[in-house]
């Protein structure tokens, strides 16, 4: 594996988890706030509907009470009229009456059951409630009630044949005549009035609705989202199955809970439901405030929506700057650093078969390694060729000195003769021997001066190494830096939009519980609890601001640790040119061993001249003769310990590994 990948693997581990963490955690918490809000946006509408409802209700009692006055005046006059007449008589104070407060009909009942005027003039008008064909309807129960309490009765909505089979409500009250029940006078109720305050959907969105249910799970208002199956007439004369309500809100709010929960509604959709009983006299019904789940949730989704792409554009932009970081990283090695190490350690054992990449654009330490592995490899074979040369040289030498001897030997028996040549041969055979001392010399001086180069490019290594250590730290720092890359500005502005509506939805449920006063104590509380949150969130938002300070400190040590990387690099060039001058060295030094090797032969040359000028002084060979041999077992020796010399050279050079 690479080091860019290494590099992004580490870079995306540790920037993307905290701020994967910090997400779910802003979004938990925002997704937590936007569904308590939905839940008491439908409760405060089930509160209002229900109020409006009970108001409607008690309206309409005293409606019916205000018209039962008027009857009861009317029938206490005492005339000769009967009940028939007296309500023909005021037929019009009976039909502007319920035009003007909204009812359907209006009934005078005889305590026989007989319907002696009603103003609509149905088909239920001068039929018996006891014993006409519309003794089992919901008007009868309503005349048997009224009669047998002598109060307000009311029945709720059933089918009513004289009406088109509509469903009908009925409120009646007993009317006393001196003490006796003279009549009961008994109102229908239009079911146009409870549509209008249930249809009023204000902030409830497209998918919101408010409806009532009776118990028989049938509905009591219109529905808004499926007015066709689902309205008070389809209810009636269709199934519960079909055109009923029998979902577990309407079984709980039946059973007298007052609840908020996620249900599935009657068209089989998850909706958010606030539901509650409503009762009033004999009427057992359950209201209920609704909206699907998706549009409630929306704004959840699309927070999640938001925080997905802000990850995506974490994610690239990451990917990009551990690229970026990692290029300028690798760009002063020149190679992976995995590479580097094997190449040093190669070249630390002597193996300069090294098989660099041949690109002219390659720099930083690589192309360095690469023109130093290159020099030494011209460097060591130059003195390969010139220790083999020498061996050969000192060989010959040495053969030289053998045949010398023999000579000598030979001319022992003139050795009187030519002892002044010998004299001067002996100087000579001296100066030789000086020149021979100045190669072993210089020869120690390449070694030691070989030793140097090995010594620098020891060094260099170690430099190399302190320069791979401090890069490693400098990754470190840098994946310290990502450790704050978790501050995402978008998801603090989301946060913060969140608490400015949260403080404004909080002002606004204020100002709606001050309006509202005693009944809006619970809303307040209510109120209350969103500004504790949006105090929460502002500490949140605090806790980010103290981690953007961490990236920032961060931040500074990387860029220190990254110069003290450049220090590193430059301490390793210098080394490197150190070597390369302790190698030039070498050559310069070889080239004096090449100069005394010449001088060697001169004064060679020089013998043989003065052994022919005194050839003829036969005394003064004995003399030479003995000196020459004396110098011929030095010049023998000195080109043994040379031959030794070279060897040494040649195994140390042998070491090297060549291409």
């Amino acid at each position: 594996m690479s080091t860019k990948l290494r590099l992004l693997i580490s870079f995306m581990l540790v920037g993307l988890l905290p701020a994967a963490f910090m997400a779910i955690t802003s979004l938990i918490t925002a997704s937590d706030a936007l569904e308590r809000q939905a839940y008491n946006q439908l409760t405060s509408i089930k509160h209002i509907k229900h109020r409006q409802i009970d108001d409607y209700f008690k309206a309409r009692k005293a409606d019916l009470s205000l018209i039962a006055a008027q009857w009861q005046q009317l029938a206490s006059t005492k005339t000769r009229s009967g009940t028939a007449e007296l309500a023909r008589d005021n037929h019009a104070l009976f039909r502007h009456f319920i035009e003007q407060k909204g009812f359907y009909d209006l009934f005078i009942i005889e305590t026989n059951g007989f319907i002696s005027y009603t103003v609509a003039k149905e088909s239920d008008y001068q039929t018996n409630l006891r014993t006409g064909p519309y003794r089992d309807s919901g008007l009868a129960q309503l005349f048997r009630n009224a009669l047998n309490s002598r109060q307000f009765s009311i029945t709720d909505y059933q089918q009513y044949a004289p009406s088109n089979y509509e469903p009908a409500a009925f409120i009646g009250v007993p009317v006393q005549v001196d003490g006796q029940t003279h009549s009961i006078i008994a109102l229908q109720i239009a079911i146009d009035t409870i549509n209008d305050i249930m249809q009023q959907r204000d902030g409830m969105g497209k998918t919101g609705e408010s409806y009532l249910v009776g118990s028989d799970l049938r509905m009591r208002s219109d529905s808004y989202l499926d007015p066709t199956a689902h309205s008070v007439t389809a209810s009636f004369a269709g199934s519960v199955e079909r055109n009923g309500v029998d979902t577990y809100a309407v079984r709980r709010g039946l059973q007298g809970f007052s609840e908020t929960e996620l249900i599935i509604d009657y068209n089989g959709n998850p909706v958010l439901s606030a539901y509650m009983p409503f009762q009033f006299a004999d009427l057992n019904w359950v209201l209920l405030s609704e909206i699907d789940k998706a549009e409630a949730f929306a704004p959840i989704y699309q927070l999640y929506w938001f925080i997905a792409l802000i990850g995506a554009i974490a994610i690239i932009t990451i990917s990009v700057a551990t690229w970026l970081i990692a290029s300028s990283v690798l760009r002063p090695l020149g190679g992976e650093p995995s590479m580097m190490r094997d190449i040093s350690e190669r070249i630390a054992s002597g193996d300069l078969r090294q098989d660099f990449s041949q690109d002219a654009n390659v720099t930083g330490v690589y192309g360095a390694m690469r023109q130093m592995t290159s020099y030494l490899t011209g460097v060591i074979g130059t003195i390969s060729e010139t220790t083999s040369q020498l061996a050969v040289t000192a060989s010959q030498t040495s053969a030289a000195s053998e045949q010398a001897n023999t000579s000598l030997q030979e001319q022992h028996a003139n050795i009187e003769q030519v002892a002044l040549a010998i004299a001067a041969t002996a100087q000579s055979v001296e100066s030789v021997a000086n020149s021979a001392n100045q190669v072993a010399a210089l020869s120690v001086d390449t070694q030691d001066s070989t030793q140097a180069a090995s010594q620098t490019l020891a060094e260099c290594v170690s430099k190399m190494t302190t320069l791979d250590q401090v890069i490693s730290d400098s990754e470190q720092a840098i994946k310290d830096v990502e450790s704050g890359a978790q501050n995402i500005g978008k998801v603090i502005e989301v946060i913060q939009a969140i608490t400015e509506q949260t403080n404004l939805l909080a002002l606004n449920a204020a100002i709606e519980a001050a309006r509202a006063g005693e009944h809006g104590r619970g809303f307040a509380v209510v109120a209350d609890e969103v500004r504790q949150l949006a105090y929460k969130t502002q500490q949140s938002t605090g806790d980010i601001e103290t981690m953007i300070q961490e990236l920032q400190s961060a931040t500074a040590q990387a860029v220190d640790k990254m110069h003290q990387s450049a220090e590193v690099a430059q301490a390793s060039i210098s080394a490197t040119n150190d070597s390369a001058a302790s190698l030039q060295t070498s050559v310069a030094q070889i080239q004096e061993i090449s100069a005394s090797a010449k001088r060697i032969a001169q004064e060679a040359q020089q013998q043989t001249s003065t052994t022919e000028e005194i050839s003829y002084n036969i005394d003064a060979i004995k003399q030479a003769a003995l000196d020459n041999a004396a110098g011929a077992d030095q010049v023998a020796s000195a080109s043994l310990d040379l031959d030794k010399q070279s060897r040494k050279l040649k195994q140390i050079t042998a070491s090297f590994k060549l291409p």
